[in-house]
């Protein structure tokens, strides 16, 4: 370790730089739970993408704050591809933003939209500005934008941290909050006279929504978390010698995976049940990954928990039974009319669209007035639909990218030859795979958890084993623990 008087001697920036906490012994085990300490608050208090606003102030700042510690003396020269990639996609959006606040002269303005209810609107109050933003409400593109510190944060951070640190204690971690959202949702419904069990006041009432607001949300977290404890009970399966301490661990494990299980059935989302079924596909082979040989048990294993939880909620009389979800055109909230009227938005500002957060407001400048009830659309329940609408088809453009370079990612990720990286970088792809599934008939990512969780999952894709030069270098003091520190993790 420096001495003291060394260390007093660097400027400023490099003293308190990220990378230079590495040579302190006891921030090795801070390093290893790091990760999984801002993903469990992000999962247990950022379960509301419309509520607790006060919290996500928090995250963000938080965020910031992680942003900024990274980002000192960051290595950007030798940074590796797909880290240009993620950071450039997040720079585009950062763009797309600012442009959309930037005030046009109204002759200028008038060319990127249909925006004759808004000069409506200022002919009744009599005014005629001379300039106005693309955004429909500059404060809510603002609020809106300041929400991409959190991937940013995810994205610097596991990339400061290295493979190694990041994933030390994440599977368990993510297999556990898996389970206590399933067992809190749970509980909620079957003490009704217990509303403190909601973490949320506007929630789906009576139903098993676990830390979320929405039991969409908490089914798609779920079905996140199944493939990461796969990883934990494949881990524990693959020792050959058993210790008896091993085998309550395999117990716990398959109680935290089967806990998860029960908890999607539970929800009642069938857009849950549906990407379900990939899930599990794509967990079995997770769990064969580093064989040599197809074993058939975890299959086995799987149906013989499946099939008494699907009887177990159906019949259930405390339970809601499954399917509460629905997809069906039902009225003028449902999914299929706020596509309607959100395809009529669209093509009225598909160039630029109407500014990132704008949705809300410019629904309810469309929507029909005979039709208004007391509830409300704050989203079109297609994330890919209201990015349209808010960005346009500059938006799309770098979208498809973006989608585009995640696909070929996936795919690289299964094909990929096996090493001891594999297991997990696969649950992270399937984990991945949800929420972009889900976002065809809901917001999933609007919640700061779920959206902490997917940006966690594409980092895992492609963040290097090894540590880069630099890093290299500040561990390299011929330290023995820094020696230590060089071992492969076997997962």
């Amino acid at each position: 370790m420096r001495s003291r008087r060394r260390r007093s001697r660097r400027p400023f920036q490099e003293r308190f730089a990220w990378s230079n906490f590495r040579d302190v012994q006891v921030s090795r085990r801070i390093k290893a739970f790091s990760i999984p300490t801002l993903l469990a608050l992000f999962v247990i208090f950022g379960g509301a993408n419309g509520e607790g606003l006060g919290v996500h102030a928090l995250f963000l700042m938080l965020s910031g704050f992680i942003c900024a510690a990274a980002i000192l003396d960051f290595p950007v020269r030798e940074a590796p591809r797909d880290f240009r990639w993620l950071s450039g996609f997040l720079g585009a959006v950062l763009v797309i933003g600012i442009f959309q606040l930037i005030e046009l002269p109204t002759g200028i303005w008038r060319l990127f939209g249909a925006r004759a209810a808004i000069e409506q609107g200022w002919d009744l109050i009599q005014v005629t500005p001379g300039f106005e933003s693309i955004s429909a409400a500059p404060l809510r593109t603002i609020i809106a934008l300041s929400y991409g510190l959190i991937p940013a944060a995810f994205l610097l951070g596991v990339y400061r941290l290295g493979w190694r640190a990041t994933v030390a204690n994440l599977p368990w971690t993510i297999a556990v909050l898996g389970a206590a959202s399933a067992g809190l949702g749970l509980m909620q419904v079957l003490l009704p006279s217990v509303p403190e069990l909601y973490l949320y006041v506007y929630t789906n009432p009576n139903t098993p929504a676990g830390f979320f607001a929405n039991i969409n949300q908490q089914a798609i977290f779920l079905l996140m978390c199944m493939p990461f404890t796969t990883v934990v009970i494949s881990k524990l399966l693959s020792k050959r010698e058993r210790t008896d301490q091993q085998s309550a661990l395999m117990i716990f494990a398959g109680l935290l995976g089967a806990m998860q299980l029960i908890g999607v059935l539970a929800a009642g989302s069938v857009a849950g049940y549906l990407i379900l079924v990939p899930i599990l596909a794509l967990c079995y082979l997770i769990s064969q990954s580093q064989r040599r040989r197809i074993n058939l048990l975890p299959a086995f294993i799987g149906l013989v928990v499946l099939f008494p939880a699907i009887l177990l909620v159906a019949y259930s009389p405390q339970l809601s039974g499954l399917g509460v979800t629905s997809i069906a055109n039902d009225g003028p909230m449902s999914r299929v009319a706020l596509a309607g009227v959100g395809s009529q938005i669209f093509f009225d500002h598909w160039f630029f669209g109407t500014g990132l957060g704008t949705f809300e407001p410019m629904f309810k400048m469309y929507e029909d007035p005979d039709l208004v009830t007391l509830k409300y659309a704050n989203h079109v329940h297609n994330d890919y639909l209201q990015w349209a609408i808010e960005t346009g088809v500059i938006g799309l453009v770098v979208l498809f990218v973006f989608l585009r370079w995640l696909g070929a990612r996936l795919l690289d990720v299964w094909r990929m030859y096996a090493d001891s990286t594999t297991r997990l970088r696969r649950a992270a792809a399937t984990a991945a795979l949800a929420p972009l599934l889900h976002s065809f008939v809901e917001y999933p990512v609007r919640a700061p958890a779920l959206l902490a969780f997917a940006s966690l999952c594409v980092v895992l894709l492609v963040v290097p084993y090894n540590a880069t030069r630099s890093q290299k270098t500040s561990e390299g003091d011929g330290s023995d623990a820094n020696e230590e520190n060089t071992k492969q993790l076997t997962l």
